[in-house]
């Protein structure tokens, strides 16, 4: 009955090692587009509060010192993404521009000469960097079939004029900017001083089975590379210091994460079918008024689907188009303002959840060796992916960070 899920939003006061939950997720691999933690009420109901509350949680108990029952990643914003490895076919070492082996349409290189062909201009000079180095600190234990896959943080080959030759320092700092975010560490720093020593920086979070299956590396996996100075490998693990979980950010947790659980406890389950029904209108929803620095709402929701309505008609080019996304609308209209009250409780729901879930991030981002800036201006880390045991993933991301407007 859907009432007994209750009894998974619980007073939860500060753990014992013995009183870590357990995370009880359903069984799929990772998968390329990672949801938001508190997403998951609105995609999976009832089931969904479950997986919210063990990842907090467990995330809480991390932060406090304890072992954790997941697997805790520093999500990096990095550059072209590739997959290397041995071929299982040729028993060579192989570079690809993919964050997967043997993709559709990829291009595998065996050689300088391939990448040459396949490859032009900048990803080209980068892979052929990637091709010279990581063989340096690839595992001795690697299987013909077995691959990696990670994001090129930076290049340092200077005096090559193919190399793109991104790492700057100034001012005592060293600095590279893979995408968006530019990413800072003191010279004199461990992570500083390989970048400023490196040819290559890179960040490897993935590894692909010779059976074909994918995972995470963890943290045994990555013992297994050879250490190269030549190679800056970013290791992703979110490795944390309990001083950094303060008694007000715990004060700030334990108010939402209690709020959540009052609210839960008089949810009707007609909330979680109405926010399931409509999952995909919400989810688009959502990241728009965050988008906006707005605190989103069943009102809101209902506006949203006419204005999403409005641009949809003027697209349209027959009557017999207009006619049928008429009459589509109206049924869903009509469906929305009559779940109102559910959506809106889910809302509220979800909000709570996720400024439980900020609280958490922020800490985490303390333990992030790296400084972080967009356009000059300082950002939180793009995010923290959380692995459970049975390889489901869900990210941590402060996902209001980014608004022009101020939220109450």
């Amino acid at each position: 009955m859907y009432h007994d899920f209750k009894k998974f939003i619980i007073e939860v006061k500060e753990p014992k090692e013995k009183s870590i939950p357990e995370l009880t997720l359903p069984h799929k691999k990772p998968e390329k587009y990672l949801s938001h933690l508190e997403d998951a009420i609105i995609d999976h109901g009832h089931e969904g509060v479950n997986l919210v509350a063990n990842y907090l949680d467990d995330a809480h108990s991390l932060l406090t010192g304890h072992k954790a029952k997941a697997d805790y990643q520093v999500k990096y914003d990095g550059g072209q993404q590739i997959t290397f490895g041995i071929s299982p076919d040729t028993q060579q070492f192989f570079i690809a521009a993919k964050s997967a082996p043997h993709e559709k349409n990829d291009k595998i290189s065996y050689s300088k000469e391939d990448i040459t062909k396949n490859h032009k201009g900048k990803d080209g000079n980068i892979l052929a960097i990637a091709f010279y180095h990581l063989p340096k600190i690839l595992p001795k234990n690697i299987k013909p079939g077995e691959s990696y896959s990670g994001d090129i943080m930076h290049t340092n080959n200077r005096n090559s004029k193919n190399s793109s030759g991104d790492i700057t320092t100034k001012k005592g700092y060293v600095n590279f900017k893979p995408n968006s975010i530019t990413y800072s560490a003191p010279s004199d720093s461990a992570d500083g001083a390989k970048a400023k020593k490196s040819k290559l920086g890179i960040v490897i979070h993935t590894k692909h089975e010779q059976d074909g299956s994918s995972i995470p590396i963890d943290k045994k996996e990555r013992k297994n590379f050879i250490d190269h100075p030549d190679v800056h490998n970013i290791d992703p693990s979110l490795n944390v210091d309990p001083k950094n979980y303060t008694p007000d950010n715990m004060k700030e947790f334990f108010k939402h994460r209690d709020a959540a659980s009052k609210l839960y406890k008089s949810m009707q389950p007609e909330s979680f079918d109405a926010s399931m029904e409509h999952a995909q209108d919400l989810h688009k929803y959502i990241n728009d008024e965050h988008k906006q620095g707005n605190i989103p709402s069943a009102n809101s929701f209902i506006e949203h689907i006419g204005n999403s309505f409005e641009d949809s008609l003027k697209s349209s080019k027959t009557d017999k188009n207009k006619k049928e996304k008429t009459s589509k609308h109206s049924n869903k209209a009509t469906k929305v303002h009559n779940h109102s009250a559910y959506l809106e409780k889910s809302l509220q729901l979800h909000d709570h959840l996720m400024k439980a879930k900020n609280v958490l991030f922020h800490v985490m981002a303390k333990n992030i060796p790296w400084i972080h800036s967009l356009e000059g201006m300082p950002i939180s880390p793009e995010g923290i992916i959380a692995f459970s045991p049975d390889g489901t993933a869900v990210k941590f991301v402060d996902r209001t960070a980014y608004t022009n407007k101020k939220r109450q």
